[in-house]
């Protein structure tokens, strides 16, 4: 009886039913615990991910500090040395200033460089280029601050520093003597809608772009479209003067 019993039992649709149930149960709780591990690791995988982006924020943002501190710092020429009253025989350069401006840039584009490089698609690096072309312009070293204005508009094309590189460029041109090319340039500038850059800023630009390129038909239009469309910019009465000067 017990054996036919056990039998019975053994081919039970209702046992062998919760047998596979009991065995479903088991491997989705292992299926569970699996996802839930690589949930985890994923989850820490993320956190060091956002945890190294924010350790290059923070240390491109010391060393573009850095580089600003140099690009401000003070200039103080050392005196005459040999002058008939002996004054600075014994000067030495204060610490943290430099002796003309041309060592402060010079000394400041080393330092931006490293953040320009390092660091290229952050936002530290893409100011740190700007701010190594415009010293470059200063220092009258065209060439690579064309490449360097470039290379920031290629990393922030629509943004503010990618605006403002775009107007460097130009008066790269127009340093040049390319005033084509700068004219080109700023006539695209000043169509943008939605600019970053104000556009009388843009205007004044080419108005004496157009002058220097002697258009000066050209320049007295773009002029009056100052002093017009802008009667409250600060350029409105430049504009208006040169507009005099035109006539």
């Amino acid at each position: 009886m017990r054996r036919a019993e056990r039998h019975h039992l053994k081919e039970n649709p209702l046992a062998r039913f919760i047998a596979s149930r009991r065995n479903a149960i088991q491997e989705w709780r292992r299926a569970v615990a699996i996802v839930a591990v690589v949930i985890v690791l994923g989850g820490l995988g993320l956190a060091g991910y956002f945890g190294w982006q924010q350790s290059q924020a923070d240390q491109a943002g010391e060393l573009l500090a850095d580089a600003i501190l140099v690009l401000s710092s003070e200039v103080i020429p050392p005196p005459n040395r040999g002058s008939e009253d002996g004054a600075g025989e014994d000067w030495e350069q204060p610490s943290g200033s430099f002796p003309s401006e041309t060592a402060k840039l010079e000394a400041s584009l080393e330092k931006f460089l490293v953040v320009a490089d390092g660091y290229p698609d952050l936002p530290a690096g893409i100011t740190a280029r700007y701010e190594l072309a415009t010293a470059l312009v200063t220092l009258e070293k065209s060439e690579d601050a064309i490449k360097h204005y470039q290379g920031v508009i290629d990393s922030d094309g629509g943004g503010l520093h990618g605006a403002m590189a775009r107007l460097g460029l130009a008066e790269v041109h127009v340093l040049e003597g390319d005033h084509d090319d700068a004219i080109l340039l700023l006539e695209r500038e000043s169509t943008v809608s939605e600019s970053l850059v104000p556009v009388d800023a843009v205007l004044m630009r080419l108005a004496r772009a157009y002058e220097l390129a002697g258009q000066d038909t050209e320049a007295r239009d773009v002029f009056s479209r100052v002093v017009h469309e802008f009667p409250l910019s600060a350029y409105s009465s430049d504009a208006s003067r040169k507009l005099d000067t035109l006539e």
